[in-house]
């Protein structure tokens, strides 16, 4: 191990830094972390039993022994809030990129199994559909809607050995992003994956979505067809 990072816990920026940021300014302790304390400390609560690990001291993480659920949470969170690269953090925190890899792998595993049922939910009854119908119309003036859809291609470093297979129209190497939005601006669906060499028909024409809001399929248990506002005929 290197000898500079075998000081984390002196000089490390979760020792020393967040920690003043802790007693001395609350709004700086945010900016770096996007959260408050308070957020933190209760997000860290839900983790902590997935991300907590038995004390280690000959563990090649940290010669003083295990890295710390805390400090494992605030890598992952300053890594997902800023895009740091593993480099760039293992200069901040100490801790070498190979261990900051596992790190965030393993907490974000771990945030996903803990909200993902809370927040990640699909809205999949005619129930909850209606609902979203009847927001867009009061909010938005537009009845019938269920969802605003739009596209992205995402520029992506070119995998190995694909070939043009990634190639897009505009010079870039990128997948396709393919999501559905709320009237809250929430995201109920979401698709990501397909090489951003297909022209956007051919995306629309093998995506899941498509599938599911056809009437024939009806994946999505959506709302039977209802006639808009002052007219009789029922429409999707």
């Amino acid at each position: 191990m290197r000898q500079w990072i075998s000081r984390r816990e002196e000089r490390g920026v979760f020792h020393q830094v967040i920690r003043e940021l802790e007693v001395g300014d609350v709004v700086a302790y945010k900016e770096f972390f996007r959260m408050t304390m308070e957020q933190f400390s209760s997000l860290l609560g839900k983790v902590f039993p997935l991300i907590q690990k038995k004390e280690q001291p000959s563990s090649i993480n940290s010669v003083r022994g295990t890295i710390q659920p805390d400090e494992r949470l605030a890598v992952t969170l300053r890594y997902l809030a800023t895009g740091e690269t593993y480099h760039s953090l293992e200069y901040s925190f100490r801790i070498s990129r190979q261990t900051i890899s596992s790190i965030v792998s393993e907490t974000s595993r771990a945030l996903y199994k803990v909200f993902a049922p809370e927040y990640l939910k699909v809205t999949n009854t005619e129930s909850e559909w209606d609902a979203v119908a009847d927001k867009f119309e009061g909010r938005w003036n537009f009845p019938n809607g269920i969802g605003a859809i739009d596209g992205k291609r995402v520029i992506v470093q070119q995998p190995s050995n694909s070939g043009s297979h990634y190639y897009d129209y505009k010079g870039n190497n990128s997948i396709f992003l393919l999501a559905v939005f709320g009237p809250d601006y929430q995201c109920l669906w979401a698709s990501a994956g397909t090489n951003g060499r297909s022209p956007d028909s051919a995306i629309w024409q093998s995506c899941d979505l498509k599938k599911a809001l056809s009437l024939s399929h009806n994946t999505w248990n959506l709302p039977k067809p209802r006639p808009l506002p002052e007219r009789a005929m029922p429409v999707p």
